[in-house]
């Protein structure tokens, strides 16, 4: 009798493991491909995403969901201080998009936006503080809160009350922001290296590594 709870108990576990890995988030800065977005104080940088709807078990059944942002956030690791203001583009109702099977009603998986500060595209902006000195970084993970459901919310028989897997899920991805000077952002080429550009730059070849492990 143990045994079999115990095995029972192991296979709820795997269950609600599997259930939980219901999409992936990846980041970019777009001229790097990188994760780390690189700007001087006082610029306004952002994200490239690609957010994918991955099967999950819906009781016995493996199917692929629908997926809904509700909120979007960068949160910094423990001790570590922000160098400017996160602002999310990926929850204005301009960028309204189901992720999930294409099921005719405009649903697309996966979902992928370049970051644009005019049109408020990728998943949001942040804006360096003028005061921050060059050097300055600022680590952690953009957070999407979503809702998860077995039918379109775009369908026209979509029941809000039956079609509903689960609320408030989250999906992070690490990133950074580094604080540069002109010749050291992510369009920029120094014409000549200096020890301080050389050591930005090392920086981010080195949080670019670990973003990638």
């Amino acid at each position: 009798m143990i045994r079999t709870r115990i095995v029972e108990a192991l296979f709820a576990a795997t269950l609600l493991a599997v259930a939980a890995q219901a999409g992936t988030l990846t980041l970019s800065n777009g001229a790097m491909n990188s994760t780390v977005l690189v700007g001087q104080p006082g610029d306004n940088v952002g994200w490239d995403f690609t957010w994918t709807s991955t099967p999950i078990l819906d009781g016995t059944n493996l199917i692929t969901p629908w997926l809904l942002v509700s909120n979007a956030d960068f949160v910094l690791d423990s001790g570590v201080n922000p160098v400017g203001v996160f602002t999310p583009f990926i929850t204005l109702s301009s960028n309204y998009t189901v992720v999930g099977p294409g099921s005719g009603n405009g649903e697309v998986n996966p979902w992928s936006q370049s970051f644009d500060t005019t049109l408020q595209t990728g998943i949001g902006s942040y804006s360096i503080n003028s005061f921050q000195l060059v050097g300055d970084l600022a680590i952690g993970n953009i957070v999407l809160t979503y809702d998860e459901y077995r039918v379109s919310p775009n369908d026209p028989s979509f029941n809000p009350i039956t079609d509903t897997i689960a609320t408030g899920l989250t999906v992070s991805a690490p990133t950074s922001v580094l604080v540069a000077n002109a010749s050291e952002g992510t369009g920029g080429t120094a014409p000549e290296p200096r020890p301080g550009g050389l050591l930005i730059a090392g920086a981010i070849a080195l949080l670019a590594g670990l973003f990638r492990r």
